[in-house]
C-alpha cells in the first residue's frame, strides 16, 4: 500500500477508538490520547502566517492499539 493509504487507515482507526478527532483539516488528540501523543510545530507557516502544527504519536500507542484489538 502507498503510505498515504496506510496513514488514512491509521487515522480512521485512531478516530474510531476515540484517540483523535478531526477539526477542520487537522487531527487533534482526545483526552484519552494525551499521554500517547503531542501536537508539534513543523517549522512551516500557512499562507496567513500561522504555524503549521502536526499530531505526532509516541511508539507507546502501538501497545494500546494491540490491547484494544484483543479486547
Amino acid at each position: 500500500f502507498p503510505v498515504t493509504i496506510y496513514a488514512r487507515k491509521v487515522n480512521i482507526l485512531l478516530e474510531s477508538l476515540g484517540y483523535q478527532v478531526k477539526t477542520g483539516d487537522q487531527w487533534l488528540p482526545t483526552e484519552k490520547a494525551k499521554s500517547f501523543s503531542e501536537v508539534m510545530d513543523t517549522g512551516k507557516k500557512h499562507s496567513n502566517g500561522t504555524p503549521v502544527k502536526q499530531l505526532k504519536w509516541y511508539q507507546s500507542i502501538v501497545a494500546c492499539l494491540d490491547m484494544e484489538k484483543a479486547a
